[in-house]
């Protein structure tokens, strides 16, 4: 596949992600893993966050919740209900 190609076939599956933190705001990407909503990006997006909200590319915004997160890794799992 070129590279066009690929980028057709995943881009519905990038998220971006915001986050609220007790002193400031983060932001990163995630990958939608099923379509029951669960998503991985990276820990340290979402380490210490109080709020996560997640943007789809056709525009819908969800709250998520933090299923697991693993530093050492630095990966986390999200869940939406989408």
């Amino acid at each position: 596949l070129s590279l066009q190609e690929i980028y057709i076939k995943a881009i519905d599956s990038v998220v971006s992600i915001s986050c609220t933190l007790p002193n400031g705001k983060s932001s990163g990407t995630g990958v939608v893993l099923t379509d029951t909503g669960y998503i991985v990006t990276n820990c340290h997006v979402v380490e210490d966050a109080t709020a996560v909200s997640i943007l789809l590319t056709d525009g819908r915004s969800f709250n998520a919740q933090i299923v697991g997160a693993d530093s050492v890794s630095d990966l986390a799992v999200l869940c939406i209900d989408a």
